[in-house]
């Protein structure tokens, strides 16, 4: 276990509470931690120490860190035994810079970043500056209890979840006390805007983009990338690319890294305006479409054309969570005809990772915590943590994987079915490899679980969506936990704008006033024909069969 260190040093400086907001600091340094899989990177089951701390490494300086220190993933630096070794880097430019009084220099390497002690005596040799005792003690216990849960052996998942629930206890306690100046928009609230938006169409199956009209006449078709795409810097500028990568590549490694100090730090997208004119593209080699149009809320009306097809009218709405539309397209003429047209919205790349490292900590450790009380049997725990794990960081996959355990394990069909929804929206089967962990994480051998872990969730999401999970006869299934009025509000802050009952039900009130207008049943946002479209894209090289001949709106 780890312990407080203890020095004979004079006392250092705390670093002041965190604020669970972007950072405005300003990058000072950044620290290059090498995840190469031959030691620092290594899968390491039984956590003998010495090797494969590398990504406990970064989260843990990420966290207990000061503000303006960019922590990054990056390539091997030396043929080592010692374990986890990293660099230091500066803004382009400077060779060596002052930080509380201690001296940092371009590319200085440091070795054995081992285990959180490690990392705190690194913090207090190099920049000066001692974790808050509390904040210290919360984060050890995490990666304890994280130690215990997945460490291989004989014993139940249940005796590992009692002997990490203390250790449990302190973290979550922690991150339930540190409440942010402002809470993140619930996950509905963030894609209220079509412009900005990327979606898989169904007339061709392809990507359609959405962009303000005239961001989108200014790029072009065959620019646009949408939603979070492009948005940052290009692939040669990403300095986490030589990510797990050999010692050759270090020096490319560390001028990147650099490089990227002096841009400003991605943040959290601007809120978009969920109305105006707006241009979309559609289509692939074959064929490419072009709609113009106004968006007004949820909906979106205007004209598409074709290059062999068309013109026409459309009348899209997206569903209530932002993560459909459904609508009609019709071609002009005498004899109108339309056509069905749905959408399944994309995720912008990495959009998984999103969050400052406080909000994924403090998620990660709630999240944590549930899953041990799932494994205990304590539903209603569980249920409360993995919920407050989701509103305080809804870009983390593992808070609404929880929830969606959680909710099964407590017979709440349409929590679970919910949360899987945003679990496979912000990681589907064919991009778990690639959204939310580090590129160099897909190298191992852990990551090639992840895919197919997505893909049984997609199959689960299908037979909640049919409701064939959940309607048991009694002794069947989970007993239904009745839901307190705590709990109903705490789902209603995750899953807003929905509301929900005693029994987990979930309703969308029509209208801005809860209560003022007749509720709408959830279930009218999973159309048959949308849950199709649904399974081929989240379940990676399956193919779902409709029976129906696909049509494009070009079709006489």
């Amino acid at each position: 276990m780890h312990g407080l260190l203890l020095t004979s040093r004079p006392p250092l400086p705390y670093l002041p509470p965190p604020r669970l907001c972007a950072s405005d600091e300003s990058p000072f340094a950044g620290l290059v931690i090498c995840t190469n899989t031959n030691i620092c990177g290594k899968q390491n089951p039984t956590f003998t120490p010495g090797f494969g701390f590398a990504s406990r490494a970064i989260e843990c300086l990420r966290v207990l860190g000061p503000p303006g220190l960019v922590v990054n993933s990056g390539p091997c630096f030396i043929r080592c035994s010692s374990g986890v070794n990293a660099k230091l880097v500066l803004p382009e430019g400077q060779s060596a810079a002052k930080f509380n009084g201690c001296e940092l220099r371009q590319g200085r390497p440091f070795y054995q970043l081992n285990s959180v002690d490690e990392c705190v005596l690194w913090l207090q040799d190099n920049l000066a500056l001692q974790p808050p005792a509390d904040k210290l003690r919360a984060y050890a216990g995490y990666v304890d209890a994280i130690e215990i849960l997945e460490t291989r052996g004989d014993d139940s998942p249940a005796r590992r979840a009692s002997l990490a629930l203390p250790l449990l206890d302190v973290a979550a306690t922690y991150a339930l006390a540190s409440e942010p100046d402002s809470w993140p928009e619930p996950p509905a609230a963030q894609r209220r805007a079509w412009p900005g938006s990327v979606w898989e169409e169904s007339f061709y199956g392809t990507k359609m983009w959405v962009q303000e009209a005239e961001a989108g006449a200014a790029a072009g078709a065959d620019e646009g990338e949408g939603e979070g795409e492009g948005e940052g810097e290009g692939e040669g500028d990403d300095p986490e690319r030589f990510a797990g990568g050999s010692a050759s590549e270090a020096e490319q490694a560390l001028a990147a890294a650099s490089r990227s100090l002096g841009r400003s730090q991605r943040r959290a997208p601007k809120p978009t305006a969920t109305g105006g004119d707006v241009r979309c593209s559609y289509g692939g080699a074959q064929v490419r479409g072009v709609v113009q149009g106004r968006a007004a809320g949820s909906r979106l009306t205007g004209r598409w054309e074709e290059a062999d097809g068309g013109p026409g009218d459309l009348r899209l709405t997206l569903s209530s969570n932002g993560l459909r539309f459904d609508g009609m397209a019709r071609i002009d003429g005498k004899r109108a005809e339309e056509f069905a047209w749905s959408g399944v919205r994309r995720a912008p790349p990495l959009l998984a990772s999103g969050g400052t490292p406080e909000q994924r900590w403090h998620g990660a450790a709630l999240s944590l915590r549930a899953r041990a009380y799932v494994s205990l049997g304590r539903g209603a725990e569980a249920l409360d943590d993995a919920a407050a794990a989701a509103r305080r960081c809804p870009w983390l996959p593992e808070a609404w994987e929880t929830l969606s355990d959680a909710a099964l394990a407590s017979g709440l069909p349409d929590v679970a079915r919910m949360a899987l929804e945003e679990l496979l929206y912000l990681q589907p089967a064919d991009a778990a490899d690639q959204r939310g962990r580090s590129r160099w994480e897909a190298r191992s051998s852990k990551s090639l679980a992840l895919p197919n872990q997505r893909r049984t969730q997609a199959i689960t999401l299908s037979k909640l969506r049919r409701k064939e999970l959940g309607t048991q006869p009694a002794g069947s299934s989970p007993r239904r936990l009745a839901l307190s009025r705590e709990q109903q509000a705490a789902l209603g802050h995750v899953f807003a704008p929905a509301v929900f009952d005693e029994a987990g039900r979930a309703v969308v009130v029509a209208g801005e006033a809860p209560g003022r207008a007749p509720a709408v049943a959830l279930d009218m946002d999973n159309s048959a024909a949308l849950d199709a479209q649904l399974d081929a894209i989240f379940v990676d090289s399956y193919e779902v069969d409709t029976g129906e001949e696909r049509r494009g709106p070009a079709a006489p």
